[in-house]
C-alpha cells in the first residue's frame, strides 16, 4: 500500500527530531575581561578542535562594565572576570552559579625601553611628581581598581601618595565602550606618542604589547595580585558548564600560562 505524502513528511520530521542533529548547537556565549581576549581566544580554539559540535562565541570588555550589563539583563552563558569579586557579586545576586578562581595575574609598569628602572626602583619613579602615569578606569575595569589599591598601599609608607597619585593618574583605557567615540589608544601607543611616561596594567598584557621600544617592569610584592573569577549563568546549558570546566582543566590552564597568567589548576609536577 502506498504511503500518503503527508504521512511521509510527518515521519521524516519525526526521524529528524529523534536522530543526532547535524546542525551545530546554540553557541555558548562568553563575556570575558579584555585582558583575556588572546588567552581565551586560544582556549576557545582548542575547545572547538575537540568539540566542533559545541561552538563558543566571546565578547570582551572591561569586567566591571560586563558585570553591570549582566545585572541589567544581558544574556550570557559564562562570565570570566579579572576580579573574582565581580563573579562573586553575580553569584550572591542569583545571576550566576558559584564563582571560582581560575587564574592570577601580576601588575606591571610599561615604560620606554631606555628608561633606567627596575622592579626595585619602579615605585620611586611612579611616586615622582613629574612622572605622567596612565591607568585603567576604576569600577569599570578591575585593572583600575588594582592600581588604586596600589596607591592606597603606597600611602601607608608615603603619606599623601594616594591623593597625589589619584589626582595625577590619567584614566586612559578600560572605560565603558562609547560608540560615539573611537577606541582609546593602547598604553603602548600612549607611551610611543610621548603622552605618558608609564602605564600600569597586567603583566600578561604588558608582556605582549611591549615590543622592542618598550619594556615591562614587574611591580614589587607591595602591588596587589589580580584574582580572576569564572561563573556560569543559572540558565546556561550543559555545554557552558563543560566549557567552564575546560578552562579549569590542565589543558585550559596551560593555555593561560602560555599567555602570561598564573594558573591555579595545574598538577604540582608541571
Amino acid at each position: 500500500m502506498a504511503i500518503h505524502p503527508t504521512c511521509r513528511r510527518v515521519a521524516a520530521a519525526l526521524l529528524l527530531a529523534l536522530a543526532p542533529s547535524a546542525v551545530l548547537a546554540e553557541p555558548v556565549h562568553v563575556l570575558a575581561a579584555g585582558s583575556l581576549r588572546l588567552a581565551f581566544g586560544a582556549i576557545i580554539a582548542r575547545w572547538q578542535a575537540l568539540h566542533p559540535e559545541s561552538p563558543v562565541t566571546m565578547e570582551n570588555g572591561p569586567a566591571g562594565w560586563l558585570r553591570e550589563r549582566i545585572e541589567k539583563g544581558q544574556p550570557y552563558d559564562v562570565y570570566a572576570s579579572a576580579a573574582l569579586a565581580h563573579a562573586q557579586t553575580l553569584s550572591r545576586a542569583g545571576l550566576a552559579g558559584p564563582a571560582v578562581l581560575f587564574a592570577r595575574n601580576n601588575m606591571c609598569a610599561l615604560v620606554k625601553a631606555g628608561t633606567p628602572v627596575t622592579s626595585d626602583t619602579v615605585l620611586a619613579l611612579l611616586l615622582a611628581p613629574s612622572t605622567r602615569v596612565a591607568t585603567s578606569t576604576p569600577k569599570s575595569d578591575p585593572g583600575g581598581d588594582y592600581a588604586w589599591e596600589l596607591f592606597r598601599r603606597l600611602d601607608v609608607e608615603h603619606p599623601g601618595a594616594y591623593a597625589a597619585l589619584t589626582a595625577r593618574a590619567q584614566q586612559r583605557y578600560g572605560g565603558p565602550p562609547d560608540p560615539q567615540r573611537p577606541s582609546p589608544p593602547s598604553s603602548a601607543a600612549l607611551i610611543a606618542a610621548g603622552d605618558i611616561d608609564m602605564a600600569l596594567g597586567y603583566c600578561s598584557g604588558m608582556r605582549q604589547g611591549a615590543g622592542s621600544a618598550l619594556k615591562s617592569v614587574a611591580l614589587p610584592a607591595l602591588a596587589p595580585v589580580a584574582d580572576y573569577g569564572l561563573a556560569v549563568a543559572p540558565q546556561a546549558g550543559p555545554a557552558a558548564a563543560a566549557f567552564a570546566l575546560f578552562v579549569l582543566s590542565p589543558a585550559g590552564q596551560r593555555v593561560l600560562e602560555e599567555h602570561g597568567f598564573h594558573s591555579v589548576g595545574l598538577p604540582a609536577n608541571e
